[in-house]
């Protein structure tokens, strides 16, 4: 794909949009992977619907086939999809409710027995019709499946709903035959609900492989966890997880949960569903059904309203009587009579009033304003209340005028703002008595005076005085992202601090922590997706593990009879800041959790090319030199590289180079980074003068299900791994070889990702390195998966 096609980050700034001549995106709901999900309008109906967007490619087309072909009350129905212009778009019925998870967390990581009855007659019911279409889900979790809020005839919102499946997104198509003969994206479902024959190096996709997942559900329902938990996602406690998954029994419900009283009957139903052979697993979701039903029969106490379907409820609702209706003729003639009086005092009160004071029309009418503001679905009326917002809130505020003369269409002057806070005025928003405008204090670094405020004005064209109000405007501060597990370990903000705000997290640009009398750097890495994959927001460390670091964590590990892969005395490196470049990938990941928790590991070769600047070189050349080629001519390239850009979410700009230790970036205090990264990330050379080769966390693709499957079959997770790494190109001897752009006489060539993985990879036999050269890493700290 071009650099000028359409892209995944395209896909979450669509509001607004029309697609197909007939749907409007309002609102945006979720992404992940496959794009996008918004609130939209049918506007030919006149009713919401939720619109899956994604690139138009003919897996999410497929997709989109596949979900058309079933019909069910208790599977999300889609109505239709389509392409617009290169955008894929599937229009599904908008569901109002909460997912499985959220319910099941909000009530204390468990489910009720009714609920859990529901659950499994609904969402079985719907696994079975799709079984009978000859469509296997496989991406059951709870996530992907919601309880829809009901609604009572009169408008009342019903408390217990339905529970709905969604996304069949890598849904298998069965023949007659049972043989698999389509799906919608390469791979299977999230691990933790995988079945062990999806795992093999020949997946077989049955209707088992969903009552595999159904099984995990339940079990995760009724003891508050799954059966094969991934502790965090670095790759050893992935391999960790798949060996459960294809050799060890799940745990029993009295490991687990013995405070959770399940009969013996449905303990066994549900560890049956786990069973590693699918042909001793229920035959059919069908009986499975039966089998709950029968173990889990359902009771009603006396008192208690038993958990009913939709429409029992919403009888059971209906049923109490209407409030008695007043039927005390005194108090109708009681009032008949007060106003009777009241309407004659009227009438001689005008028959005998003195002609000199009698009104002789009403006075003119008195122009009034007022001011309401709205920030998320909240309203406020800012004359009794100030503008309170965080730093990256967008407030939209009306200045509306009442009671005007006939004709008298009002002028709004431009309002009066501090320094810092942003202000534009939406044309064509409102009406002629109104102006609407966005507020927003977009820097988070910005301080305001206690008595900040905003004055707006306004008059009409008749020459009236002008109306003013000014409201205070209250700017509260954010919050800086550092979990307590950060701190514990010793992390702080660098100081002077800066924030950036992403979603509605604000997140420090550099976090540092002591070790071994040195200060190590972690930079901010905004999210961002590549192709179809979302990667969250992360940490990488500012350098490469020195030696000096590695020889304190060595230390700290007494019980780990640790060597490194040289035979030199480690001794001598207590005072060295050279990069560590002798030691294994597993030492490394221990390396990771020792300085950053469980939400630290190696970066991944995708976050390695991110924190290096190379997506943000592509999306800076097509924004700032309009360039949508590869091939881009010399004189072109070179005028772009003397233009300073900015960084996406940051405050920092830059001067593009020809690599990521080729770039001058200039940040918020004045400072200026030089062979730095856009994210100040920096590359040490060795002793001959070239950049370092680094360890990356990502086994390489062709692989890696041979290499898990090698781990999981051994009693410890050991085996064989084949890593990526990064920093190596085509010529290895050359000073080009760690470049995203190549000068050839008069093109310069920017290198597409494939060609950084043109190396042989790491080879590990155990805990050596079978290759030739010593690499060097760095850590990188995920902020979706630090602890607390």
């Amino acid at each position: 794909m071009s650099i000028g096609e359409i892209k995944a980050d395209d896909l979450l700034g669509l509001v607004g949009r029309e697609l197909g001549g007939r749907y409007r995106l309002d609102q945006f709901i979720d992404r992940g992977g496959f794009g996008a999900v918004y609130r939209g309008l049918d506007k030919r109906l006149n009713q919401p619907v939720a619109v899956k967007v994604g690139l138009s490619n003919r897996e999410f087309m497929r997709e989109a086939r596949l979900a058309a072909e079933v019909r069910h009350d208790n599977i999300v129905h889609v109505t239709d999809f389509g392409d617009d212009n290169g955008l894929a778009y599937l229009v599904m019925e908008f569901l109002e409710g909460e997912n499985l998870e959220v319910l099941f967390k909000s009530q204390g990581n468990q489910l009720s027995l009714e609920q859990l009855r529901k659950l499994v007659r609904q969402v079985g019911a719907a696994l079975a019709h799709a079984h009978g279409e000859r469509l296997i889900h496989r991406d059951l979790k709870p996530r992907n499946i919601i309880l829809k809020r009901s609604t009572s005839k009169s408008g009342t919102s019903l408390a217990a709903g339905k529970f709905v499946l969604l996304d069949f997104g890598i849904a298998a198509k069965l023949d007659a035959t049972g043989t698999q003969r389509n799906r919608t994206r390469d791979g299977a479902g999230t691990v933790e609900y995988m079945a062990p024959e999806l795992l093999t190096s020949s997946p077989q996709t049955t209707p088992q492989s969903d009552i595999y997942g159904f099984g995990t559900i339940l079990y995760q329902m009724m003891t508050g966890r799954v059966p094969f938990p991934q502790k965090d996602n670095s790759h050893l406690a992935l391999a960790t997880c798949l060996h459960a998954i294809a050799t060890e029994p799940p745990p029993p419900f009295s490991a687990i949960a013995p405070h959770r009283p399940y009969s013996a009957e449905l303990q066994a139903l549900v560890l049956q569903c786990l069973e590693k052979d699918p042909a001793k697993r229920p035959q059919s979701v069908i009986d499975l059904v039966e089998q709950f039903r029968a173990a889990c029969p359902a009771t009603v106490s006396a008192t208690a309203i038993p958990f009913l379907d939709d429409d029992e409820e919403e009888d059971a609702i209906s049923r109490p009587g209407l409030p008695p209706e007043p039927s005390d003729p005194g108090i109708f003639d009681h009032w008949t009579w007060l106003v009777t009086a009241a309407a004659c005092a009227v009438i001689l009160a005008i028959a005998f009033w003195p002609p000199s004071v009698v009104p002789q029309g009403p006075p003119p009418p008195i122009p009034v304003a007022e001011l309401t503001a709205k920030i998320g679905d909240d309203v406020v009326d800012l004359a009794k209340a100030p503008l309170s917002l965080l730093p990256g809130d967008i407030a939209r505020v009306t200045f509306r005028f009442d009671n005007l003369p006939p004709d008298a269409a009002p002028l709004f002057e431009a309002p009066e703002v501090p320094q810092g806070v942003k202000i534009e005025s939406e044309q064509g928003v409102g009406n002629a008595e109104a102006q609407t405008y966005t507020i927003s204090v977009p820097d988070p670094n910005v301080t305001l005076p206690p008595e900040a405020a905003i004055t707006f004005r306004g008059r009409t064209a008749s020459g009236v005085d002008p109306i003013e109000i000014v409201t205070r405007l209250d700017l509260r501060p954010p919050v800086a992202w550092l979990p307590e597990s950060l701190k514990s370990l010793g992390f702080s903000l660098a100081k002077p601090p800066q924030l950036c705000r992403i979603d509605k997290e604000f997140f420090p640009t550099v976090l540092s922590r002591e070790v071994a009398g040195k200060t190590v750097r972690f930079r901010l890495v905004p999210e961002r997706t590549v192709g179809q994959r979302r990667v969250r927001t992360f940490y990488v460390m500012e350098g490469l593990v020195t030696n000096r670091m590695f020889y304190a964590y060595a230390q700290d590990q007494p019980q780990r009879p640790w060597k490194p892969a040289g035979s030199k005395d480690r001794s001598s490196e207590l005072n060295d800041d050279d990069p560590v470049t002798d030691i294994v990938p597993l030492d490394a990941h221990g390396f990771a959790q020792w300085i950053g928790g469980k939400g630290a590991t190696l970066p991944t070769t995708t976050e390695w090319d991110i924190s290096s600047g190379y997506y943000e070189l592509l999306e800076a050349l097509e924004r700032v030199a309009n360039v949508t080629s590869r091939e881009i001519p010399s004189g072109t390239f070179e005028a772009f590289r003397k233009k300073p850009v900015p960084v996406r979410d940051l405050n920092y700009t830059v001067l593009y180079g020809m690599g990521p230790d080729d770039n001058e970036v200039y940040v918020p205090d004045g400072g200026r980074l030089t062979e730095s990264s856009p994210f100040g990330c920096r590359y040490p050379r060795s002793a001959a003068g070239l950049p370092i080769t680094e360890l990356t966390g990502t086994l390489l693709a062709n692989t890696i299900l041979t290499d898990l499957q090698r781990v999981a079959a051994q009693s410890e997770v050991t085996g064989l791994y084949r890593i990526l790494v990064r920093g190596v190109g085509e010529r290895p001897t050359s000073d080009q070889r760690f470049r995203w752009a190549i000068r050839d006489g008069e093109t310069v060539t920017i290198v597409p990702t494939e060609d950084f993985d043109r190396v042989d990879p790491v080879v590990l036999a155990g805990n050596t390195i079978t290759s030739g050269e010593d690499f060097g890493f760095r850590v990188v700290l995920h902020t979706a998966d630090a602890p607390p």
